[in-house]
């Protein structure tokens, strides 16, 4: 039993979803061998079984939908200043993967040619990504003398302004026929870094997820592709070696 609960103790470096496996793998072996009667009783039986966080439901906007939702941004809203914020706070979103709340906080500082800052690390490192012409463009015409892009500081609080934000997209989704979900432009975003073979290292970063497992938690079944290119990846190098 104590080299059973010393593999166990090896498990800690594996994402849920490993532990979940490793742990399946055990109870199918103690179930073999209690059958055939080598041991008296089942170690396993009665084990609490480890759950695989799933990271939570995941759902992306698909292209037909995207097109909706911008194009109901002049149907819902008559006035071209408030047009173009509205446009431009769903471009931000589009390409970024900066939750709402961040979105609404973004200020002038925070950009440096196409480079927009995301946040620091542990050690105060900025972590920068990069955005297209069209959103740098989007966000120079809704420049005001003020440092926010979608926040006036003299009108209410961040948190007040996201929520309002919330309300200012809800019609347009319904006008485009989508299901809204605040990090559906985060996800739809990843689905695309990763359908196009970006490291889960990278994309994790991006996340600004404290630990890949986390990333891997979230997304790796998402995008089932990766199976996949994980068998090709290796395929390719045992038949070179």
């Amino acid at each position: 039993m104590d080299d059973l609960s010393d593999w166990k103790a090896t498990w800690s470096a594996q994402t849920d979803l490993g532990k979940q496996k490793e742990q399946e793998r055990l109870k199918t072996f103690f179930c073999w061998y209690h059958k055939r009667k080598y041991v008296e009783d089942d170690p396993t039986d009665g084990l609490t079984a480890v759950k695989a966080s799933k990271g939570g439901k995941r759902e992306r906007f698909t292209d037909e939908q995207v097109a909706r939702i911008f194009k109901a941004i002049g149907e819902v809203y008559e006035d071209p200043g408030q047009v173009a914020k509205v446009r431009a706070f769903l471009l931000v979103l589009r390409y970024t993967a900066l939750r709402i709340g961040d979105v609404t906080n973004l200020q002038k500082s925070h950009l440096a040619g196409d480079r927009l800052f995301l946040y620091a690390t542990k050690n105060e490192q900025p972590v920068y990504t990069v955005v297209p012409q069209g959103v740098l463009d989007a966000l120079k015409e809704i420049e005001t003398g003020s440092e926010y892009y979608f926040f006036p500081g003299n009108d209410g609080t961040l948190e007040t302004w996201k929520k309002k934000w919330s309300l200012i997209l809800q019609p347009i989704y319904e006008r485009a026929g989508v299901k809204y979900r605040s990090h559906a432009w985060r996800d739809t975003l990843m689905y695309k870094l990763l359908r196009a073979s970006v490291p889960i290292e990278i994309v994790s970063r991006l996340l600004g997820h404290s630990d890949v497992k986390m990333t891997w938690d979230h997304y790796s079944a998402w995008v089932p592709e990766l199976q996949q290119r994980l068998e090709t990846t290796v395929k390719s190098v045992i038949h070179e070696a």
